[in-house]
């Protein structure tokens, strides 16, 4: 099959969108993703956060959340839906 087949608009449908725009790279001011300053990075405190946890629930994290259904870890989704209940109501 050719390349060409995939670049003929007559086999699509007649309501789509136009394609996208062909990349041109990153704006100047790129807001995509996270890009923080290494030297900012606060290593120490992940390693303390990241060590209290799995002494807390590493039983349950080593388990891949398999006993716990496609939702994921119950511990984790109650953290986050306390914050977002806090900050967004």
């Amino acid at each position: 099959m050719s390349a060409s087949v995939f670049q003929d608009p007559a086999i699509y449908a007649r309501d789509l969108p136009p394609p996208a725009v062909k990349f041109s790279g990153l704006p100047r001011f790129n807001f995509i993703g996270g890009h923080n300053d290494p030297e900012h990075i606060p290593i120490e405190g992940l390693v303390e956060a990241a060590s209290a946890v799995i002494r807390r629930e590493g039983r349950d994290l080593a388990m891949y959340n398999l006993a716990k259904g496609p939702q994921g870890h119950p511990g984790l989704r109650q953290v986050i839906a306390d914050k977002l209940q806090r900050h967004r109501g």
